[in-house]
């Protein structure tokens, strides 16, 4: 377990490890991602088996910031303007869209 830091000073991710396989070796890490920015904003999180989400940063001509979320059998990519694709983990893309951005938890 331990903390990255930005030039700032301030904390960029905090990664928790846990679980040992037969050798003593960390088998699962979860991690939070903050901002460099007052407060230490989350960015993102992620479970010890990869899931969770990430938002980007506002671009000109954004209605909203991108995100990435990862689940159980796919990551869905959500643009700007909320456009929404969708790829299955460990198969082809699809084009799946929407106009709606799905909820983050």
């Amino acid at each position: 377990s331990g903390f990255a830091y930005y030039q700032s000073g301030r904390k960029a991710i905090c990664l928790s490890a846990h679980g040992r396989d037969p050798q003593g070796k960390v088998r699962r890490f979860g991690a939070i991602v903050h901002g460099d920015a007052a407060r230490s904003p989350i960015l993102g999180s992620f479970d010890e088996w990869g899931r969770g989400s990430a938002e980007g940063l506002l671009s000109q001509g954004d209605t909203s910031p991108p995100k990435i979320m990862i689940g159980e059998s796919s990551v869905t990519i959500i643009d700007g303007s909320g456009r929404a694709r969708e790829v299955p983990l460990g198969g082809s893309p699809s084009t799946k869209t929407s106009t709606t951005p799905p909820q983050i938890a």
